[in-house]
C-alpha cells in the first residue's frame, strides 16, 4: 500500500484485486476507482514509487510479491524464509476466531 495526501493505491501482488481511492471525496474508502481512466495516471505514479520502495529497502528473502496472496492476513514470513508452506491465514479460520 502507498498514499500521499489525496490518493491511496493498493497492490495485491501478483493477481489482485487491486484497490484505488480518492481521499479527499472518499475518506472511508468506499469507492474502488482501480479501472477509473482519469486516475489511471496517479496509480502509475503511486505503483511506480512504491516498486522504487521495495527495490531499495525489502528483502528478497522475505518479498511476498511473487506468491498468490490469499486469506485474511499474514501467519508468517513470506518468500523464502516461509519454507514453501502457506504463509497465510484461510478466510474461514479466520472468520471464526
Amino acid at each position: 500500500m502507498i498514499r500521499n495526501e489525496r490518493f491511496k493505491l493498493v497492490k495485491r501482488f501478483p493477481y489482485g484485486p487491486d484497490e484505488f481511492y480518492d481521499l479527499s471525496s472518499d475518506p472511508q474508502e468506499e469507492v474502488n476507482l482501480i479501472d477509473a481512466k482519469q486516475y489511471q495516471a496517479e496509480i502509475k505514479t503511486l505503483y511506480q514509487k512504491m516498486i522504487a520502495w521495495f527495490n531499495r529497502y525489502a528483502d528478497p528473502a522475505i518479498d511476498g510479491t511473487r506468491e498468490a496472496v490469499s486469506g485474511s492476513g499474514q501467519l508468517k514470513l513470506a518468500g523464502a524464509k516461509g519454507d514453501g508452506q502457506n504463509v497465510y491465514r484461510p478466510i474461514k479460520q479466520h472468520m471464526f476466531e
